[in-house]
């Protein structure tokens, strides 16, 4: 085809001339324009004419190598991908893309865009990273799609993307290893590119120093013990447990373990936690009840003789609160003012009535204690319904609640 064309040019143009003309003569006339029919209209005037490279079929197959060609591959697929070489077996994909990193006139396979890329962690805590996708390609033609993975879950998607991506990954164990993927997409096509993979591992969180115990706040009955941590910088929350048991935990320092038996020996356990930090290592002590120490009334309650002064009524309310703390209620507000209290004074029913109901709590008073009265201003006097042995059961309530 292209010779035929080509002996039809000499003949018109010998015509045109209208005889021989010698080729000196030729060259110092204008150039004649080419007729517009013979310019060619297929590809064959770009491919080159040597007999290695063919026509543009034979140019997408065998050109890797081919010495011939003159023309590179980048002006041969910006003029002619449409019409020949989309199915370049050679060059993998479209010519726009194979194109792309052409040297030479030889037909290169295509590059990835993250041929020359990294990926690098940065920021590092016990919970978070920052990973950064750095160093592709500018020169690829299509914006790229950057899909992020942490193990097989997705956790991300950034687009348009050039030349780098970055995302901040958080909710992260600490002292822990994570595989970091990042896959690389053409936006244009949704064609998978390539990916970068890469493990990491979290931080420690700092540990909190394990606690002490301040021996001197410790208290002990025969049925309780309670205890109190040292103050640990950088808690929010402290823990204690006894033998093993479930633990208890709370912003403050003091804990009581009750309904414990006398004279019996129990390992507690002690620990300290706070935000941002690993919980401490757990302490242990032990710690012994007392033995079961029971209430007797300081002076005789008889008829005769039924006066409570200020010191004994105190002993025993401080010793009612020992016991309803030991069984777990909490401790009992007692009247205790020399107002109300004292050598000079009256003892009150209505103050006789507050050991009546916090030992009631714990069981074993009888009822008539619970609705005592008094007829005058002196509850000791003829009218009153108090009697020795009211006394008499509020000790025995009492001791059967600390047995």
């Amino acid at each position: 085809m292209k010779y035929l064309k080509i002996i039809i040019f000499i003949i018109i143009l010998m015509l045109f001339i209208g005889g021989d003309v010698m080729a000196d003569d030729f060259i110092q006339d204008d150039f004649i324009q080419m007729p517009s029919f013979l310019i060619e209209d297929d590809n064959d005037l770009i491919a080159p004419l040597g007999d290695s490279c063919g026509n543009c079929e034979i140019y997408c197959t065998d050109c890797e190598g081919c010495e011939a060609c003159q023309v590179t591959c980048m002006v041969y697929c910006e003029d002619y991908c449409q019409t020949g070489c989309l199915s370049c077996e050679n060059c993998q994909t479209s010519c726009q893309k194979t194109c792309q990193n052409c040297e030479g006139v030889a037909c290169q396979t295509s590059q990835s865009p993250a041929i020359n890329a990294t990926l690098t962690f940065s920021n590092i805590t016990a919970n978070s990273v920052r990973a950064t996708l750095s160093g592709l390609d500018p020169n690829y033609p299509e914006y790229l799609r950057v899909v992020w993975f942490r193990g097989g879950t997705q956790i991300g998607i950034d687009e348009p993307v050039v030349t780098s991506s970055s995302i901040n990954i958080t909710g992260l164990s600490p002292d822990t290893s994570y595989l970091i993927r990042a896959e690389i997409y053409d936006t244009e096509t949704h064609e998978f590119l390539d990916y970068l993979q890469k493990s990491m591992t979290t931080l420690s969180l700092p540990k909190l120093p394990t606690p002490t115990l301040d021996t001197t706040q410790t208290v002990k009955t025969g049925n309780s013990i309670s205890v109190t941590i040292n103050s640990v910088t950088g808690a929010t929350t402290y823990y204690a447990r006894i033998n093993g048991g479930t633990a208890q935990s709370s912003t403050g320092r003091t804990f009581t373990f009750s309904g414990l038996q006398p004279n019996t020996q129990y390992f507690i356990e002690i620990k300290a936690g706070g935000t941002g930090y690993e919980d401490s290592n757990w302490a242990g002590y032990y710690a012994t009840t007392l033995a079961a120490e029971l209430w007797e009334w300081w002076t005789p309650k008889e008829v005769d003789n039924l006066k409570l002064s200020p010191e004994e009524w105190l002993a025993f309310c401080n010793k009612i609160n020992e016991v309803r703390v030991a069984n777990g209620l909490s401790a009992y507000s007692f009247t205790t003012s020399p107002t109300y209290i004292a050598d000079d004074k009256v003892f009150p029913v209505w103050v006789f009535l507050q050991a009546v109901n916090a030992i009631n709590e714990m069981g074993g008073i009888a009822p008539q204690l619970l609705t005592v009265k008094s007829m005058d201003e002196s509850p000791w006097g003829d009218d009153s319904v108090i009697y020795p042995w009211y006394f008499d059961n509020l000790k025995a309530a009492l001791n059967n609640a600390i047995n």
